[in-house]
C-alpha cells in the first residue's frame, strides 16, 4: 500500500522457504525486521516520501493451511497493541483471500465449463451432421438394395426369357432342319439315278451344312443349360480302354486328313475303370482334341494320360487323373489366356472366319470340368503350340456313384468289357483291309472255318465285301469299326454265344440297326425273333437257301423315275403345278376328269396323285375306290389339294381313305412342291451317317401297325410318313390336335401317336391331356415330338401324359427303336 517500486531487489512470486517471505510461509511464524536501510524501501504520498523503520512479515492461514503472507512497513517500532491487532486481522485476511481464491477458481471453472459447453455443442453439431449423413447413407443403401433386388429379379426374368428364347429358337430352327436334313439325304442318295454328280454333291453339301448348323445350335443350347444349372453329372464307372479306343477311332481320320501325327499315350499303368460322368468326359476330350487338330497345320497332336498328386494343404496330397491334350499349332498369346474359356471368345475374330465354330467348345469343356469336380489348365506359346490339362479327382463321393449296369439287363456300357479282348485273326484272308466307307459289307460270324469259307464266297458272289469272324467278342468291335450292312450269325460260338451276342447288339444304339440272319445247327425256338433277327435257317443248308438269306439282307433297289398324276380341271392350275413339279425329274401326267384319271391309272403306275377337293365332293370316290380296291396296281400317295377348310361332309367321305391320303390346305405352291418332293424320293435304306433304319424295315413285328402323326407342318409329317411306310407301317396324318381327337373318338385304329407339341390353337400338351382324359386311351402310347430341347420340356411332356419324348431333328433310327419298344410293350 502506497509502496513505490524502486527496482531494487523487488520480485515475486516466492517459493515456500525462499527468502524472508518464503521462510515465513514455511514456518507460519511472524518476523519483525528493525533498523532497515532507509534507501531500500520508499513509501510515497502527495506531500513527500519516507522510508519505514520496521517491517513486519506475518503469515495468514485458513483452516490451518497457509493462505499467504502480508508484509507491512512501519516508520517506528511496532507496539504490542499493533501486534495484537495483526493477530486478530490475520484470520479476516485469510478469509478474504480464500473468498478471492474460491471466486477465482469458480470463475476459471465457469470459463472451462463454457469452453466444454461450446466444445460439446460443436461435437453435437458434428454428431448431428454425421447422423444425418448416416441416415442419408442408410436411405441410399436401402435404395441400392431395392435396385439390386430389382436387378436380380430382372436378371432372373432375363434368364427365364433367355431360356424361353432358346427353346423357341430351338423350335424355329430345328423344325425346318428336320425336313431339310431328311430331304437332303433322300436327294443325296440319288436312288433313281436321275441326278447328276454335281447335283448329288450339292445335296450332300446341303445336308452337311444343315448338320453343321445343327451342331452349332446344340452347342449354344448346351452352354445355356450349363449356365442355367440344368446339367447334373451322372457318375458311374468309365472304362479307360474303351474311352481311348473311341477317341482313337474318332480322331485318327481327321488327323490323317491333315497329315498330322496323332497318338494317345498312358504314361503310367492306369486302372481299367474310374468313376466320372462318361458322356461329359468324352465331350470335354472331344472338344479339346477337336480344337487341337483344327488349329494345327503341321506336326502332331497327342493325348497323354497320367496320375498326379496335388498338395491340398491341411487335407494332404490328393490323387488326380490328368489328361494332357498337346499340339504343335498356332498357340495362344499370354494376354488372351485369361479369356480363352469365356463364351463366344476366340483369340482373334479372323479365326472364326478361317477355322469356323462359335467359340463355345472350350467354355463348355471348362464348365463340364467344374461339374465333374475338376479343372482345365493351359500352357501355350505362340507358334509353338498349346497343352490343355484336364485334371479330374480320382475319388468321387459314394452317394454320387451310380452302378454302371444292371444285373438283369445288359446295356451298351457292357461293351466296355470287350476291350479286354483283341480282335482275333480271321481263319483266312477276308476283305477287312480293302473296305471303303461306301462299300456294302456283310459280316459272317461262324466258328467253322470251312463253312465260313463257303459263306464268304457266296457273299462275294452277290457283290458284297465280306468280313469273317470266329468269336462274338471280336465281332462286337468289328461292327463298330466297319460299315456293316448285315450279319450272318451262328448261335453255337466259343465264349459269348450267339444269343448273348444278339442281346448285346440290340442294347447298343449305334449298331442295333444292323439286320441279322441266323444260320445254326440249333432248332428255331422263337427266341431269336424276339431279338429282331430277319431270318432263321437250320443247318445243313443248301446254296439256294444261302442265296435267299442274302437276298433278305439286301437293300431294296431304286425302281426308276417317279410318275405324278395331276387331276385338275382348271387349266391355269394344271400349268402352274406342271411347271412347279416338272423340275423334280418326275414324269407329269394331267387329267381333267375323274373318268380319264381312272383309265390312266388302269394303264400306268403312278407314285403320286394330286387331286382337287372339288372332285372328292362330286365324283372323286370312284377314283379313290379304283386305287384302293385294285390290288394289282402299286398304291400311290394321294394328296387332296384344297384352297379352303374341308366341309364336314368331305371329312366324313375322306375318313374311309385316311390311311391312303394326305390333305394339303394350300398356303403356297412352293409348300406343295416341298411336300410332293418328299414322296418323289424313296428312302434309301443304307448305313450312312446315322440315318440307319433298314433293320426295322425287315422287322415283321411292325408291319401292319398303325401310327398317327399329329403335326401342323406337313413337311415334317410327310418325311416321317415316308420313312415309316418304308418299314411297313400304316400312317395316319393329322395337322391339328382337334382333328386327331375327332379321328380317335370316331374309332380309328391307332397303335401309337407321334404328337408335335408346338401347334397353333390346340397345342400338343392340351391334345395329350384330352386324349388321356378318355378311359379307352389311357394306355395308348404317345411320343411327344418337339424342337424344344431344354430339360424342363421333357418333364412337361411327360407330365402332360406322353410316354416318351423326341427332339427334332428326328433320328430315324432312334424313332424306330422307340416305336418298336412301345408297340411291343
Amino acid at each position: 500500500y502506497a509502496y513505490m517500486d524502486t527496482g531494487k531487489n523487488v520480485r515475486g512470486p516466492y517459493q515456500i522457504g525462499e527468502g524472508m517471505i518464503g521462510q515465513v510461509a514455511m514456518d507460519q511464524t511472524r518476523i519483525i525486521l528493525k533498523g532497515i536501510i532507509q534507501d531500500d524501501i520508499k513509501i510515497v504520498s502527495g506531500l513527500g516520501s519516507f522510508s519505514p523503520h520496521t517491517v513486519v512479515v506475518s503469515p495468514f492461514s485458513f483452516k490451518q493451511e497457509i493462505s499467504g503472507v502480508v508484509e507491512i512497513g512501519f516508520n517506528n517500532e511496532v507496539s504490542e497493541i499493533q501486534q495484537v491487532f495483526l493477530d486478530r486481522t490475520e484470520e479476516a485476511i485469510a478469509s478474504a483471500f480464500e473468498r478471492i481464491y474460491t471466486r477465482d477458481s469458480l470463475s476459471k471453472a465457469l470459463q472451462q465449463a463454457q469452453v466444454f459447453s461450446e466444445e460439446l455443442q460443436i461435437a453435437n453439431e458434428e454428431l448431428l451432421v454425421k447422423t444425418e449423413a448416416l441416415e442419408k447413407q442408410t436411405v441410399e443403401l436401402k435404395t441400392s438394395e431395392r435396385i439390386s433386388l430389382a436387378r436380380a429379379k430382372e436378371l432372373e426374368e432375363s434368364n427365364r426369357y433367355k431360356s424361353e428364347f432358346l427353346a423357341n429358337m430351338s423350335h424355329e430352327l430345328r423344325t425346318p432342319l428336320n425336313s431339310l436334313l431328311i430331304l437332303a439325304q433322300l436327294l443325296a442318295d440319288n436312288e433313281q439315278g436321275g441326278l447328276s454328280a454335281d447335283q448329288v454333291e450339292s445335296a450332300q453339301i446341303i445336308k452337311s451344312s444343315g448338320q453343321h448348323l445343327l451342331r452349332l445350335i446344340n452347342e449354344i443350347l448346351e452352354l445355356s443349360k450349363v449356365e442355367a444349372g440344368y446339367m447334373i453329372p451322372t457318375f458311374s464307372e468309365v472304362n479307360m480302354a474303351v474311352l481311348i479306343k473311341l477317341l482313337q477311332q474318332r480322331f485318327d481320320p481327321l488327323a490323317k486328313e491333315k497329315q498330322l501325327q496323332f497318338q494317345i499315350m498312358q504314361l503310367t499303368e492306369l486302372p481299367k475303370t474310374f468313376v466320372s460322368d462318361g458322356q461329359m468326359l468324352e465331350q470335354i476330350l472331344t472338344n479339346l482334341l477337336g480344337n487341337a487338330i483344327k488349329f494345327t497345320q503341321q506336326g502332331k497332336v497327342s493325348l497323354s494320360i497320367d496320375f498326379v498328386l496335388v498338395n491340398e494343404g491341411n487335407d494332404g496330397a490328393r490323387q488326380w487323373l490328368q489328361f494332357d491334350v498337346s499340339d504343335t499349332g498356332i498357340g495362344i498369346p499370354d494376354q488372351q489366356m485369361d479369356n480363352i474359356f469365356s463364351a463366344f471368345h476366340q483369340v482373334d475374330g479372323g479365326f472364326s472366319r478361317r477355322y469356323g465354330g462359335t467359340g463355345l467348345g472350350l467354355s463348355i469343356a471348362s464348365a463340364y470340368a467344374e461339374l465333374l469336380g475338376g479343372r482345365i489348365e493351359l500352357k501355350s506359346k505362340v507358334n509353338e503350340g498349346s497343352t490343355f490339362s484336364l485334371l479330374l479327382p480320382m475319388n468321387i463321393p459314394g452317394n454320387k456313384v451310380i452302378e454302371s449296369k444292371e444285373a438283369h439287363k445288359p446295356t451298351s456300357v457292357e461293351l466296355a468289357e470287350l476291350n479286354d479282348f483283341s480282335i482275333s485273326e480271321p481263319p483266312f484272308t477276308d476283305d477287312r483291309h480293302i473296305i471303303d466307307v461306301d462299300d456294302s459289307v456283310v459280316l459272317v460270324l461262324e466258328d467253322d472255318a470251312k463253312f465260313a469259307k463257303i459263306l464268304y464266297q457266296q457273299v462275294k458272289a452277290q457283290g458284297y465285301k465280306c468280313i469273317v469272324s470266329s468269336d462274338a467278342e471280336s465281332t462286337m468291335l468289328l461292327v463298330k469299326a466297319y460299315p456293316i450292312s448285315g450279319i450272318i450269325l451262328d448261335l453255337c460260338l466259343p465264349g459269348m454265344d450267339g444269343k448273348e451276342f444278339l442281346t448285346r447288339l440290340n442294347a447298343t444304339p449305334d449298331i442295333q440297326h444292323i439286320p441279322i440272319h441266323v444260320i445254326s445247327v440249333m432248332d428255331d425256338d422263337g427266341e431269336c425273333w424276339k431279338e429282331g433277327v430277319v431270318g432263321y435257317l437250320t443247318k445243313p443248308v443248301t446254296q439256294q437257301q444261302i442265296n435267299d438269306a442274302l437276298r433278305v439282307l439286301k437293300y431294296f433297289e431304286i425302281d426308276g423315275p417317279r410318275r405324278v398324276l395331276i387331276v385338275e380341271k382348271d387349266e391355269g392350275q394344271q400349268k402352274e403345278l406342271s411347271v412347279l413339279l416338272g423340275n423334280e425329274r418326275a414324269t407329269i401326267s394331267i387329267s381333267s376328269t375323274i373318268e380319264e384319271a381312272v383309265n390312266m391309272i388302269k394303264g400306268h403306275t403312278f407314285d403320286c396323285i394330286i387331286l382337287g377337293i372339288e372332285f372328292i365332293e362330286s365324283n372323286g370316290l370312284s377314283l379313290l375306290d379304283e386305287i384302293v380296291e385294285n390290288k394289282s396296281i402299286k398304291q400311290p400317295l394321294i394328296i387332296v389339294y384344297t384352297f379352303r377348310e374341308l366341309s364336314d361332309e368331305a371329312k366324313q367321305v375322306l375318313k374311309h381313305y385316311e390311311e391312303r391320303i394326305v390333305i394339303h390346305h394350300q398356303k403356297s405352291p412352293e409348300r406343295l412342291k416341298d411336300e410332293v418332293t418328299l414322296f418323289l424320293h424313296q428312302v434309301k435304306c443304307k448305313k450312312q451317317e446315322g440315318d440307319m433304319f433298314l433293320a426295322y424295315n425287315s422287322d415283321m413285328r411292325l408291319s401292319g401297325k398303325s401310327v398317327m402323326i399329329v403335326d401342323d407342318d406337313m413337311r415334317n409329317s410327310y418325311a416321317l410318313a415316308k420313312a415309316l411306310r418304308g418299314a411297313g407301317i400304316k400312317v395316319v396324318i393329322n395337322n391339328s390336335g382337334q382333328d386327331a381327337l375327332s379321328l380317335l373318338s370316331e374309332g380309328a385304329e391307332v397303335d401309337i401317336v407321334l404328337m408335335d407339341i408346338m401347334m397353333p390353337e390346340m397345342d400338343g400338351f392340351e391334345t395329350i391331356k384330352k386324349i388321356r382324359s378318355q378311359e379307352k386311351f389311357e394306355k395308348l402310347p404317345i411320343i411327344a415330338v418337339t424342337a424344344k430341347a431344354m430339360p424342363e420340356d421333357k418333364a412337361h411332356c411327360l407330365q402332360a401324359g406322353a410316354n416318351d419324348y423326341l427332339v427334332k431333328p428326328i433320328d430315324l433310327n432312334q424313332l424306330m427303336t422307340m416305336i418298336r419298344a412301345w408297340i411291343m410293350n
